[in-house]
């Protein structure tokens, strides 16, 4: 099966081989041989890279994945071969009108609040620093806008899902 994958500015394709004993994977044409397994049945994995072994949360949000591995968290673009095709052609997802919540991408603790009711933010810009697993993860702007509302403060603890800051249209 080949990927696409994307991570911050960079773009790898890879190519994944299940036949033989070990999993073959080609990244961006260079092999390298990895065993992955499932550590505790959901999202923490034992993953190990040419007889390197790293552990690995791996979680889904907005599409997404996140992937927390030695002290980062990367946020992964993971299409499959037929989805990069079908996204050239097709029109890119627009990011909804009106109020916007934004959520914990994972339960943990807020360390930061970037914001206050009634700035206006740029896409991109961060919102909330959530500290989960001992990483720091930033909650950006999907879109540029105005903090309709703050919901949670620094120092209190989230669930997966909670509501952190509701967006509103403008400039």
């Amino acid at each position: 099966m080949k990927y696409k994958a994307q991570i911050q500015d960079q773009a790898f394709e890879i190519e994944v081989d299940h036949t033989g004993e070990a999993m073959q994977v080609l990244v961006n044409k260079d092999p390298h041989v990895v065993d992955l397994q499932c550590i505790d049945g959901t999202r923490l994995f034992s993953l190990v890279v040419d007889n390197r072994s790293y552990e690995a949360f791996v979680e889904e949000a907005n599409g997404r994945w996140l992937v927390a591995m030695e002290g980062q968290v990367f946020e992964v673009d993971l299409k499959d071969e037929r989805m990069a095709r079908l996204q050239k052609v097709a029109p890119a997802p627009r990011v909804p009108q009106g109020e916007l919540p934004l959520k914990a991408p994972m339960p943990g603790l807020i360390i930061a609040v970037n914001v206050q009711r009634g700035d206006a933010v740029r896409m991109g810009q961060p919102l909330v620093i959530l500290e989960a697993m001992k990483m720091e993860n930033e909650v950006r702007a999907p879109r540029n806008g105005l903090v309709k509302e703050v919901l949670v403060g620094k120092g209190q603890k989230v669930d997966q899902g909670a509501l952190l800051v509701i967006l509103q249209e403008g400039d």
